[in-house]
């Protein structure tokens, strides 16, 4: 059985015209492409609009993913928000997809949606996750004995938020 079905649009079945589409995101979507990714709430909202030769998928996305802090690895909340647009092209050539443009054959009675939603979810992601982004404090036990094993100079609970490069300043 495919865990991803409940992503099928058959857009064959639909009217040229606006459809609007509900997803709600559980652990077991995560699962479905082998992520860690835990689900706190997601909700996936999507507008589909229908023209003979052409789709403009709209998504957004609101809700809270579970993750562990990349410093200090306490478990965190982290919220995700966003919009993206995606267009898919109807054609009878074989075209190599782009980023926000993909293609489909005219032969074609559906689309399966959850890629480009695992992959917008990803996009909202920081690619490093704190406790600091989250509005919470590291849990200075854990930063302690990573600044004593690593043997850095800290003046009292200072631990910068982000990581820097002098380097990149030049």
């Amino acid at each position: 059985m495919n865990l991803l079905r409940e992503y099928d649009v058959e857009f064959v079945k639909l009217k040229d015209g606006l459809h609007s589409f509900e997803f709600n995101l559980e652990d077991s979507f995560f699962k479905a492409f082998n992520s860690s990714l835990l689900v706190d709430h997601i909700k996936v909202h999507l507008d589909f609009l229908k023209s003979p030769s052409m789709f403009t998928l709209t998504f957004r996305i609101d809700g809270d993913l579970k993750s562990e802090c990349d410093r200090c690895l306490n478990d965190i909340t982290l919220p995700v928000h966003g919009q993206y647009v995606l267009l898919v092209k109807v054609t009878e050539q074989e075209l190599e997809d782009q980023d926000d443009l993909i293609y489909i054959n005219s032969a074609a009675h559906k689309i399966n949606v959850s890629q480009p939603i695992f992959d917008y979810i990803h996009l909202l992601l920081p690619i490093k996750k704190t406790c600091t982004d989250v509005g919470l404090k590291c849990n200075p036990e854990i930063t302690g004995k990573i600044t004593m094993l690593i043997d850095v100079d800290t003046v009292g609970d200072d631990i910068p938020d982000r990581d820097t490069d002098d380097d990149e300043e030049e």
